[in-house]
């Protein structure tokens, strides 16, 4: 369902990691349209348990899973419209995916 009952657009590439991997898993599996080139897929978490004397104790989670059950560490996420960024096109002032969300906004498709 549209946040709010308006379209929304997430941009992605593989320049987003961590949790930008994780809004990108969210946007995508929440009803946003995401858009650009498959995520990073580079995630790991942590748990911090503080102990009694002060010290803290630090367990590395090892798998992330999406809102979905999906695995995205190592992984990635696929966008709904794959649209890539060239250095060519940064040269020439464009930038595809941006215009294409805003082409997905203003249209709604």
């Amino acid at each position: 369902m549209p946040l709010l009952g308006l379209p929304w657009a997430v941009l992605c590439d593989g320049d987003s990691a961590s949790s930008a991997d994780v809004t990108a898993a969210v946007a995508k599996a929440r009803g946003g349209r995401l858009i650009g080139t498959r995520s990073a897929g580079a995630l790991s978490g942590a748990l911090f348990y503080e102990l009694e004397d002060g010290s803290a104790l630090e367990i590395s989670v090892i798998r992330v899973l999406g809102p979905d059950g999906e695995a995205i560490n190592e992984v990635g996420v696929t966008p709904h419209d794959i649209v890539p960024l060239a250095p060519a096109d940064l040269s020439a002032g464009l930038d595809p995916p941006l215009q294409r969300a805003i082409d997905y906004l203003v249209g709604g498709r």
